[in-house]
């Protein structure tokens, strides 16, 4: 191995969900190769934040705004190229510090000295003696289920969210039509007594409601 980078990773949910890094800058660097920065400077201090250029066209931010990150107020640093795992990127203290989760990471980046290296490094670390319990994959399969598709929950929370707002649609149809019934009882009454059958007082009740949905669009 060549290097070795701790990563501490965390969900933000504001405006839209998304994996925040908590890195430590000199050992992230080693492994990945470095940010490439399209605007601003690396993290120096302890409530500095690196954004990529998608996140920060998605969020209007710029170098030097301030950017609120689980209740705490970033320095926006840099902005860099998207492609290193993240959108977002913090010093792993702090966010350790925001969390609770002192001298703790969720993942550990490794580099070898040679790409062709990664298997034989992988199947020595996956000998019981060695790390059990720990699950050890390559970077293009973490990436992979770090998709919006697999993030825990997700899939529940949208279902859930489809389901409301049909029930809210039905209900305010519902309402609408119930809303025409009871205006109209004295004119359907009217039609039942010149022999208008139910489904031409359906009909008539249809048409209405359609006429007065376009007329209020």
């Amino acid at each position: 191995m060549q290097a070795v980078a701790p990563a501490l990773l965390q969900f933000n949910s504001t405006g839209g969900v998304e994996v925040v890094y908590g890195i430590d800058r000199d050992s992230f660097r080693e492994v990945t190769g470095g940010f490439i920065f399209l605007s601003g400077r690396d993290m120096e201090a302890p409530d500095d934040v690196l954004v990529d250029d998608w996140a920060a066209r998605a969020k209007n931010l710029k170098v030097g705004d301030t950017y609120n990150l689980f209740n705490n107020n970033w320095h926006v640093a840099g902005i860099v190229e998207h492609g290193k795992g993240s959108r977002v990127f913090v010093p792993i203290a702090t966010l350790q510090d925001l969390v609770g989760a002192h001298d703790k990471a969720s993942i550990f980046f490794i580099k070898c000295t040679r790409p062709e290296h990664a298997e034989d490094v992988m199947e020595e670390m996956r000998k019981p003696e060695n790390f059990p319990g720990y699950t050890i994959r390559p970077l293009k399969d973490l990436l992979s289920l770090m998709t919006s598709t697999n993030i825990p929950g997700l899939q529940v929370f949208i279902d859930a969210m489809i389901a409301l707002a049909v029930s809210i649609g039905l209900l305010v149809i519902f309402l609408t039509l119930y809303t025409t019934v009871i205006e109209r009882t004295r004119d359907i009454g009217v039609l039942k007594s010149l022999g208008a059958n139910a489904p031409f007082i359906i009909r008539a009740l249809f048409r209405r409601y359609r006429f007065s949905s376009l007329r209020r669009g």
